[in-house]
């Protein structure tokens, strides 16, 4: 149950309708919502110059509507890494529906789906970079080669941890933040290929 509700319709960022309502009620034998005590306001906009009115029209309103919504309770239930269970196709659904609710979080998913796209190319680049520096002679044994190993990788786990928080806050495009990374140490490992002795 909730209460105050309050939907509302827009057409070109104009606001044409509103309905209210004191509370809402989830049917489970209906799988639909009940308003309520529920009013539906019909809003037109008046642009005169240099001001703008808006006027509502006398609505409708009732005691009890059944009404169903893009949502439903279990929407409501507190699930942080709720992607993990999800397959790629499962990932995709509840993007799509994500952005039809007008949900916030949702880059949260797409930077997850794109990570798993990107995920069999990240291996393949760090066995490159680590064949690369473990290919390299050294008289004063692999030691050197061994930390550098692990250099690289925490730079490599620390870039892509940053590029996923940025995309996840809407800072930079999911596909962007799962492929940065493997481009960027792509690019080093061939560096590394060409110029580092063997």
């Amino acid at each position: 149950m909730g209460y105050q509700f309050s939907l509302e319709r827009f057409d070109n960022n104009r606001l044409t309708e509103k309905l209210t309502a004191d509370n809402i009620q989830w049917d489970s034998v209906k799988q639909t919502w009940t308003l309520k005590y529920w009013k539906r306001k019909l809003v037109d906009s008046i642009f005169q110059i240099r001001q703008t009115s808006i006027v509502e029209k006398l609505g409708e309103r009732g005691d009890e509507l059944d009404t169903v919504l893009a949502i439903s309770p279990k929407d409501f239930a507190s699930n942080d890494r709720g992607y993990d269970g999800m397959t790629i196709n499962e990932l995709t659904d509840h993007i799509t529906k994500m952005k039809f609710r007008g949900s916030t979080g949702v880059e949260i998913y797409e930077v997850e789906k794109q990570i798993r796209f990107a995920t069999p190319f990240t291996i393949f680049v760090l066995v490159f970079m680590g064949v690369i520096v473990s290919s390299k002679k050294s008289r004063g044994g692999t030691g050197f080669q061994i930390a550098l190993g692990f250099f690289l990788s925490f730079i490599f786990i620390l870039f892509f941890t940053m590029t996923r928080t940025f995309a996840e806050a809407g800072s930079l495009s999911p596909l962007l933040a799962a492929w940065l990374p493997n481009s960027v140490f792509g690019a080093i490992s061939l560096g590394m290929y060409k110029f580092v002795p063997r």
